[in-house]
């Protein structure tokens, strides 16, 4: 079943010019773990990241998807823009780490910066 699904994403992103890889497979429960629990709403920022190859409504649903069965809830998809804005309590949750899963749906992320405008420097 999931091979199916998988191969239904991957022709319908090819066929509307999508970018990343359209994969909707877990990619490790170790970030899902860290990231539980990560709106906490006495410490949290909000972080915006830059993903250009997000190019249709697929790329951005793929990654929505992987970013709430790791535990974000409070997450915002500007496809035109193609920006990811995420709500987490950096204390339990890394920008690294929700890049990481961002990139490991197949998205490059090339840029990151809390919302109030201060860059965040990318671990690599």
């Amino acid at each position: 079943m999931k091979l199916r699904r998988r191969a239904l994403i991957l022709v319908a992103g090819m066929l509307m010019g999508c970018g990343g890889t359209g994969s909707d497979e877990p990619r490790g429960n170790a970030a899902g773990e860290a990231l539980a629990d990560s709106a906490s709403a006495a410490r949290s920022e909000t972080f915006v990241l830059t993903v250009p190859s997000m190019s249709c409504p697929l790329c951005a649903r793929s990654i929505d998807v992987r970013l709430r069965e790791a535990g974000l809830r409070d997450i915002r998809i500007d496809l035109e823009r193609k920006l990811v804005t995420v709500v987490l309590d950096p204390s339990r949750t890394t920008v690294a780490e929700v890049k990481a899963l961002v990139e490991g749906q197949g998205f490059p992320v090339t840029g990151s910066r809390r919302a109030e405008g201060a860059q965040v420097e990318l671990e690599r």
